[in-house]
C-alpha cells in the first residue's frame, strides 16, 4: 500500500480481546471469506496512518479485489464494531479533506477550505466522501499532523513547484498519463492538459494576475521527459501544482454510497440533519409500480396476494442490486431506487419487467417504470436518507405515464450511448406529456420491456423483420 516509509511509526498494540470479540460478530456477515480475513489482517498489522482513514476502493485496488465487495466488507465491519464510518468533506479546488464528520447529520451545507481560503457548497455527490477508521475500542490511533494533509491522502498531486515572482523556471520530468490539472494555490487560476496517448515535448505555462495559460508543443512517447517552461508575470511567488484528475475513481463519494444497498440497510438512519439539504450534482432515480395488484387481492385473497407481492419486492430488489442500484424506499406497491448511471438503471428496469412477467405474468401482474437523471437534494425524511427535487419528481411522473411492462424515459436520455443501445430494436412510442409540477411539456419515449419486446429486438438484430418500430402518441 501507498505511503512514505520514513514517516511511519511502530504500530501500537491492539486490544486483541476486543478485536476477537468483534471479529466473531463479523464472521456471520455476507462477506467473502478471503476479503474478511484480509480486512482483519489489515486492522491487526498496519500502522496508524493506514487505519486512521481507510479508502475501501484503494484497498480493493491494492488487493486486486472487486470494489463493491470490499466496500461491502467495510460496511459490515463497521456494523460489527471493527471500524467506524466517517465522512470527509473534500475541497473542490485542492481535493483534500477540508473537514470530517462522524455522521451525515454533522455535515453542513457550506464548507471552508483553509488551504485554499475558499467557501463552497458541500455537494453530497461530489465532495462528501465515505471513509473508515479503526474502532477506538480496538486501537487508539494517534496520527501525525501535516501542514497540508498527509502525503498518504494526496494521491492526486503529481508534483508542485514554487515559481519566484516575475521569473521563468524550466524543469524536465515524465508526466503521468491521463487528464492533468495545473493550478496555482489559492487563486483559482487553472488549466488542463490531455495526456492520453502521448506527452508534449514542451509544456509552456504562463501565470498572470487573472489566468493560467497552458500550451503544449510537439509530442514524445508517454514515459519520456517533457520540458516544462513556467513563466511568471505576477509580483509574488506562486505555488504551481500538477494534479491527476482521475484520482476520484478511488474514493467512495456520496453519489456512490447512495446507490449501495448495504449502506441503506445497515445505516438507515445516516442522513443529513433535519432542515439541511445537501446538493447532489447527478443521480439517476428509478420509480416502479406494480400493476394488477388490486384485482389480485380480490381474485386470490389477502393472504396469498400478500405473499405474491412480497415475492415481487424481493425480485425487484435483486434486479436493482444486480446493476449497482439500491432501494431507497417502498410506497405501497411502488419502489424508489437510486443508480450511478442511467444505463445501469435501464438494465435493472428491463430485468425488473422480465422477472415480474416470468414469475407473475399469468396472474395479470406487471411492472411499469420511469427513470430520470439529474441533480437532486439529499435530505432527512422520516429519520432516513431520502432524495428530493425536480429530477425525483420527473422520475415519479414518468412512471405514472408508463403502461404495464414499459419503461418511460425523457427523449433526451437517448443521447446516452449505452441507453440508446438498450433501446435499439425494441418497440417504442414517442409522445409528449405535461407532467404535474413541471412547467414545460416533456418529450418522452416509452420502451416496451416485455419479453415480446425483447424477442422483437433480437429479431431485428438478426435481420428478421418485425412490427412497426414505433408509434407516436
Amino acid at each position: 500500500m501507498r505511503g512514505a516509509t520514513s514517516l511511519r511509526r511502530p504500530r501500537p498494540p491492539n486490544r486483541e480481546g476486543e478485536l476477537s470479540f468483534r471479529a466473531r460478530r463479523f464472521a456471520s456477515a455476507p462477506v467473502e471469506p478471503a476479503i474478511r480475513d484480509r480486512l482483519l489482517e489489515l486492522l491487526r498489522t498496519r500502522p496508524d496512518e493506514e487505519v486512521a482513514s481507510i479508502r475501501p476502493f484503494e484497498v480493493a485496488r491494492a488487493w486486486g479485489e472487486g470494489r463493491r465487495e470490499v466496500l461491502r466488507a467495510f460496511l459490515h465491519a463497521a456494523r460489527a464494531g471493527l471500524v467506524e464510518l466517517q465522512w470527509q468533506i473534500n475541497c473542490p479546488t485542492c481535493r483534500v479533506g477540508a473537514s470530517t464528520a462522524r455522521t451525515l447529520s454533522e455535515v453542513e451545507r457550506r464548507a471552508h477550505c483553509e488551504a485554499c481560503d475558499i467557501d463552497y457548497d458541500a455537494d453530497f455527490g461530489e465532495h462528501v466522501e465515505a471513509m473508515f477508521r479503526i474502532s477506538p475500542s480496538i486501537r487508539q490511533v494517534d496520527t501525525a499532523v501535516y501542514c497540508a494533509s498527509s502525503p498518504w491522502f494526496r494521491p492526486h498531486v503529481f508534483g508542485q513547484l514554487t515559481v519566484p515572482a516575475g521569473e521563468t523556471v524550466t524543469r524536465a520530468c515524465a508526466l503521468p498519463p491521463g487528464s492533468l490539472l495545473l493550478r496555482t494555490l489559492g487563486h483559482g487560476r487553472r488549466g488542463t492538459l490531455a495526456n492520453e496517448r502521448h506527452a508534449p515535448k514542451t509544456l509552456r505555462v504562463r501565470i498572470d494576475d487573472r489566468a493560467l495559460a497552458v500550451e503544449a508543443e510537439g509530442e514524445v512517447p508517454l514515459g519520456r521527459d517533457t520540458e516544462i517552461v513556467i513563466e511568471s508575470r505576477v509580483g509574488r511567488s506562486e505555488l504551481l501544482l500538477i494534479e491527476r484528475t482521475g484520482w476520484s475513481a478511488d474514493i467512495v463519494l456520496g453519489s456512490v454510497i447512495a446507490t449501495f444497498p448495504d449502506f441503506l440497510d445497515l445505516f438507515a438512519t445516516e442522513a443529513p440533519a433535519s432542515g439541511v439539504e445537501l446538493s447532489v450534482s447527478s443521480l439517476t432515480l428509478l420509480f416502479s409500480d406494480l400493476t394488477g395488484s388490486t384485482a389480485l387481492y380480490e381474485r386470490v385473497g389477502d393472504a396469498r396476494a400478500f405473499a405474491i407481492v412480497e415475492q415481487h419486492f424481493r425480485d425487484m430488489e435483486r434486479a436493482i442490486a444486480a446493476h449497482g442500484g439500491a432501494i431507497v424506499k417502498t410506497m405501497g406497491d411502488a419502489v424508489m431506487a437510486t443508480f450511478g448511471s442511467p444505463a445501469d438503471a435501464m438494465r435493472a428496469a428491463s430485468d425488473m419487467v422480465e422477472a415480474c412477467e416470468r414469475a407473475h405474468g399469468d396472474l395479470g401482474l406487471g411492472v411499469k417504470v420511469g427513470l430520470h437523471e439529474g441533480p437532486c437534494l439529499a435530505v432527512r425524511a422520516n429519520e432516513k436518507l431520502d432524495f428530493f427535487g425536480t429530477t425525483v419528481n420527473v422520475a415519479a411522473r414518468l412512471q405514472a405515464q408508463a403502461h404495464g411492462s414499459e419503461i418511460v424515459i425523457a427523449e433526451s436520455l437517448l443521447s446516452h450511448p449505452e441507453v440508446a443501445a438498450q433501446v435499439e430494436g425494441r418497440p417504442t412510442r414517442s409522445f409528449e406529456a405535461a407532467l404535474k409540477g413541471i412547467r414545460e411539456v416533456q418529450r418522452l419515449v416509452g420502451v416496451d420491456a416485455s419479453r415480446r419486446g425483447a424477442r422483437e429486438a433480437v429479431g431485428r438484430a438478426s435481420g428478421t423483420r418485425g412490427p412497426a418500430e414505433s408509434e407516436v402518441a
